[in-house]
């Protein structure tokens, strides 16, 4: 019977190829696979108190996509043939950087409240062109883009060194800027060099612009070393080749994805240590192809950070990918002057975040000192991205989901005409405080569960005792406290036990109650014999089914009256 199915495979694509020789025009490719999507969505939740998500134990399930060539008359109709036998199928459509170099003065913007500095209790980096990189500085009303990284900077040495993921194209050849912080590993996924080295080679040199290269400046160019730009983070960084001379597609997205979320994928062993953030800033029109959607929730399943640009076209994200595939953290670039949406920028519901959108120095191959202006959400994006790195190198236990919780509950409002009717996300990022909030759950976790009678007076307990048929309600209520910063006024809690010391599934899991408040109060409540946790749901009381937090539960002694 399999043979059977093979067999009328091969026919399909057969013919479906004859029928591309008939016509003339220009072909395209298709991408085409059967069966069940990549994940298995098991109702599996991890056990531990700190990496929450979905459980590594639950399989990947692989449906191995195939290219098939076919002119653009008959796409259409072969995307709904194959459809109709049971296939997914997608076009793979190029795609293209979001932002551009900016060739006027660089120093358009030049920061007057540099005494914040001293305010933050930071150093001032010694690179020449520190000064002009606004959103590394503290935001005030003369510095209308700034998140605050030097306040990020002074908390500390992080505990690890979070990895980040460069997707894109122009990294010219190794060495050319010598203020870039070599990469730990780098590939090549276009077609004709697959699996190769992910600088450019010398003859690429005139076709590229170097705009993975700027990119990947303003998160990993090398800070404190007299030279160039400072870099947001202090990270290991990987660079994926998706890109070659401006020509690229969102299938060799998917695969670079795949690769740096550490998933072999049909021949390219994918990185032995994953990535812990991906940064995209590349772009197009279009709905968001199955294939990429499946690498997205692969790399999230493993707690990793998607961040994507989301456009230069003025419009909404709904109709840009990647920023419109589900799951990603899309960035939005405001403008200096006016503090509002920036000219070029798309915006919507589906922005996440926000931050400087135009002039940013990085790295630019015909600028006299090798630094630049760039424009575009290309450029906002990867100053998130050195966001994330920062808080996932002192939070290492959090994944890329709490970590989205805590960037867009720190951010400071944008209250501009044009965000308010448009949509910039929940605010302009404020580095500092995203880490300060990183470092406070790591360290303390997602919230506590306490007995409620633990503050209770001499005089509330010799109440209590009169209280005849509600003590023992009053000895098994517990207050329950969630992290604030889970709270954004939209999202409700789902509040779940089951039973102590075993694996939580869909099956011994018992929901309590569904709140939108941080701080209540549960009665029957036994947690000697349950854990205790809850998942994050909107407005709608719709949930991530397979997201846990857990509440850390206080010990304490019960009163002698309660025993």
């Amino acid at each position: 019977m399999k043979s059977l199915k093979v067999m009328a495979f091969i026919i399909c694509f057969i013919n479906l190829t004859s029928l591309s020789v008939k016509a003339t025009d220009e072909q395209v490719s298709l991408v085409i696979s059967k069966g069940s999507i990549l994940i298995e969505r098991k109702a599996h939740y991890t056990t531990s108190s700190k990496d929450e998500g979905i459980n590594q134990k639950t399989p990947l399930l692989f449906s191995k996509p195939t290219i098939l060539k076919v002119s653009e008359l008959d796409a259409s109709y072969q995307i709904e043939l194959l459809k109709s036998q049971g296939y997914r199928v997608a076009r793979d459509y190029p795609i293209s950087p979001e932002g551009q170099p900016d060739y006027s003065w660089r120093g358009t913007y030049n920061i007057k409240g540099l005494s914040a500095l001293a305010e933050s209790g930071s150093y001032t980096p010694n690179d020449p062109s520190y000064s002009e990189q606004n959103h590394l500085h503290p935001n005030n009303e003369t510095n209308l883009t700034g998140s605050d990284f030097v306040g990020a900077w002074a908390l500390g040495e992080p505990s690890s060194r979070a990895r980040v993921g460069i997707i894109d194209g122009g990294f010219l050849t190794k060495g050319y800027f010598s203020d870039m912080r070599m990469p730990v590993a780098e590939k090549s996924f276009i077609h004709e060099r697959l699996g190769e080295s992910g600088w450019n080679r010398e003859e690429d040199m005139s076709c590229e612009i170097g705009h993975g290269a700027a990119v990947y400046g303003v998160i990993g160019a090398i800070t404190n070393n007299n030279e160039g730009i400072a870099g947001a983070a202090n990270v290991d960084m990987v660079m994926a080749q998706s890109q070659l001379c401006s020509l690229g597609s969102f299938y060799i997205l998917s695969k670079s994805i795949y690769w740096l979320a550490g998933i072999d994928y049909f021949g390219i062993e994918g990185l032995e240590d994953s990535v812990d953030v991906i940064n995209i800033s590349l772009g197009g029109e279009l709905e968001c192809p199955y294939y990429l959607q499946d690498a997205i929730d692969v790399a999230r399943s493993k707690g990793i950070a998607i961040i994507t640009s989301a456009g230069n076209a003025r419009n909404d994200i709904v109709n840009m990918a990647p920023s419109n595939c589900q799951g990603v953290i899309s960035v939005s670039g405001i403008n200096d002057y006016s503090g509002d949406l920036n000219i070029s920028s798309s915006y919507g519901k589906g922005v996440s975040i926000s931050t400087k959108g135009a002039f940013i120095p990085s790295f630019n191959k015909v600028a006299d000192d090798y630094i630049g202006n760039w424009s575009g959400t290309s450029f906002s994006a990867p100053i998130v991205t050195g966001a994330y790195g920062l808080a996932k190198s002192h939070a290492p236990s959090l994944s890329g989901r709490t970590l989205r919780q805590l960037s867009e509950s720190t951010a400071k409002a944008l209250v501009g005409p044009e965000c308010e009717m448009n949509g910039c996300g929940s605010g302009l990022l404020d580095a500092k405080s995203f880490v300060e909030a990183a470092i406070e759950v790591e360290n303390n976790g997602f919230g506590f569960v306490a007995p409620a009678l633990k503050s209770a007076t001499p005089c509330d307990e010799s109440l209590y005792l009169t209280a005849t048929g509600l003590l023992e309600r009053l000895c098994s209520s517990y207050e329950f406290s969630i992290t604030p910063y889970f709270d954004n006024g939209k999202t409700t809690f789902r509040i779940m036990s089951a039973p102590m010391l075993e694996e939580i599934t869909e099956l011994n899991t018992t929901i309590l109650a569904v709140t939108s408040e941080t701080n209540f109060i549960l009665t029957d409540v036994d947690t000697r014999e349950n854990q205790y946790f809850f998942q994050l749901c909107n407005e709608n009381e719709e949930c991530e089914e397979n997201q846990i937090y857990h509440l850390n539960v206080d010990i304490f002694e019960p009163p002698s009256y309660c025993e």
